[in-house]
């Protein structure tokens, strides 16, 4: 029986899977040396958290990915334009990007809560965009400029929560 700790903390997810992995590896050399079958067991919270931030991972990739294919499937079918599409995705692609880069610049890496949290922003930021081409849709002929001024206090109330409180005794 062995027991270790580290420098790190148990939830540091990086460092944790880097010394699994090694244990692991060190544990196969000495089990293939072995004349007789030797077993590992392993306990502790970063087994669970190196565990919890590959699912992670692996379910925002998916979520993102399925997500996007659904909400382009309906965009096009509902507004039939492409060029619409690309404005409407372009904000939150751009956020995405820049959140992304600012995050492992500043921190060094991008944890799973990190990104569980930016894939669910994903679609609130795209909804401000898809609002105002629903309602350009529904009255093609408004001048952008005037219909996005017609659309500030729902777009306001809906991204500003000191609007919506002194909205009430308007």
């Amino acid at each position: 029986m062995l027991f270790l700790t580290t420098r790190h903390s148990a939830f540091d997810s990086e460092p944790q899977a880097r010394l699994l992995a090694s244990i692991d590896a060190a544990f196969a050399e000495i089990a293939a040396a072995s004349p007789t079958p030797l077993a590992l067991e392993k306990s502790g919270a970063n087994r669970f958290a190196v565990a919890a931030e590959a699912g992670i991972r692996r379910d925002v990739h998916w979520i993102v990915a399925v997500s996007s294919l659904g909400v382009a499937v309906v965009f096009l079918a509902f507004l039939r334009s492409l060029r619409f599409f690309l404005l409407a995705v372009l904000p939150a692609v751009s956020g995405i990007v820049f959140g992304t880069a600012v995050t492992r610049l500043v921190f060094g890496r991008v944890d799973g809560v990190t990104m569980a949290f930016g894939a669910s922003l994903i679609g609130v930021a795209i909804d401000y965009s898809i609002h105002v081409l629903d309602h350009h849709a529904l009255a093609p002929g408004e001048e952008i400029r005037a219909l996005v001024r017609r659309l500030r206090a729902s777009i306001s109330s809906a991204a500003s929560p000191r609007w919506r409180a002194s909205s009430g005794s308007r």
